[in-house]
């Protein structure tokens, strides 16, 4: 690690007087903690972090950003001091956050300092906070769609679509000027919003490959044709599959007797059991024609969640050999942070080890289940 002279962020701060509460007074302790600003603060400190990025190291405005980040860690400590024992804290400056008008009556040094601070007023979030809080995700995909409806009617395709050429152009440059303005998130090249845009590269390209996939091969793969269909039992696994959505929209498990969401998966392929058919293999069949067939571009959550055994068991009468993923810590493959490895195993044999392929296909369920959430990035 390279050493350092920088020297770390102190300042002397408010102690509570030493003192048993009473009851009496636990109110008072609450009161202190509402309305607090120490998450706003936090924001405003990343915020002000992809407002330096803008610029070059030593000039003004990075210096200025630099002392500003320097005294958040003041403010905020602060705030926090002020949750615990209810000391008064001193704000940081409005112009920080606010725009100042310039007058007629200004001087020209009263311009040139509004100018420069007017530069580092933190009013937009940084790009990838989006993903962060719902309220900019909506705020900036309602900005994109008015803004490519625009782009349509003057070049007829969506702004990312526009070449070089076009962004070069008169209309181009005073679009992007516009984009630019007009944008309610900052689209600036700190590190947070670079490693952000990074990831949605990957995961566009992930989106792709799934887009790309041969659904009705899978399916084929998955459903066997010898088990006959039966449109009555159909229907009952899809009002199954529903209460099983509900569960998991509506976050239910705290609510529920069940410590984890294993055991309710459990406790619902019983009832499809006791309730469908007591055969494990047909309902994984109805499983899979609901979900590759009738449903395919949704999540596939329901028919491995809850009938994953039965779809192995079904792949073991049409299939030999197979190769599939898993995790191993020598694996050549790297996805999301873990590694995997390619296994082949012998499907038509009876006695294979049903735990060991359970978790087989659990592991490769598993590294493909981002594909199914990726449609809201």
């Amino acid at each position: 690690m390279a050493e350092t002279n920088a020297i770390p962020i102190t300042y002397k701060n408010n102690k509570a007087e030493k003192k048993l509460i009473s009851y009496n007074e636990l109110w008072e302790v609450a009161f202190w903690g509402f309305d607090t600003k120490i998450g706003s603060i936090t924001n405003d400190s990343t915020t002000t972090f992809e407002i330096q990025s803008q610029f070059a190291k030593n000039t003004p405005e990075y210096n200025e950003t630099d002392k500003r980040l320097k005294l958040f860690r003041y403010f905020q400590g602060n705030e926090i001091d002020r949750a615990k024992n209810g000391s008064k804290v001193k704000k940081f400056p409005t112009v920080w956050k606010n725009f100042q008008k310039i007058l007629e009556t200004d001087t020209l040094e009263e311009i040139s300092k509004k100018e420069f601070e007017n530069k580092l007023v933190i009013k937009k979030r940084p790009e990838f906070m989006r993903f962060l809080y719902n309220n900019y995700e909506k705020e900036y995909k309602d900005f994109i769609n008015d803004f490519d409806r625009y782009t349509f009617t003057v070049f007829g395709k969506r702004y990312d679509e526009l070449d070089e050429s076009e962004r070069q152009s008169e209309k181009g440059k005073e679009l992007i000027d516009y984009y630019d303005k007009k944008n309610p998130l900052l689209k600036t090249g700190g590190v947070m919003n670079r490693l952000s845009r990074h990831m949605q590269s990957q995961l566009k390209n992930i989106k792709q490959t799934n887009k790309n996939c041969d659904n009705k091969k899978i399916f084929d793969s998955l459903y066997n044709y010898d088990i006959e269909l039966d449109n009555t039992k159909l229907e009952l696994l899809i009002a199954k599959k529903k209460e099983y959505e509900e569960f998991k929209q509506t976050k239910q498990l705290k609510a529920s007797n069940f410590v984890a969401y294993e055991q309710y998966y459990k406790y619902l392929r019983n009832d499809c059991l006791e309730k469908i058919s007591s055969d494990i293999k047909q309902l994984a069949n109805l499983a899979v024609y609901i979900c590759y067939h009738i449903h395919p571009k949704k999540p596939k959550d329901f028919c491995w969640d809850i009938f994953g055994a039965g779809i192995v068991e079904n792949l073991k009468l049409k299939n030999g050999n197979v190769k599939i993923p898993h995790t191993s810590e020598s694996g050549y493959i790297d996805y999301l942070g873990a590694k995997y490895e390619m296994s082949e195993i012998d499907l038509s044999k009876q006695n294979i080890d049903n735990i060991k392929t359970e978790q087989l296909f659990d592991d490769m369920d598993e590294m493909f289940s981002e594909f199914e959430d990726l449609e809201e990035i």
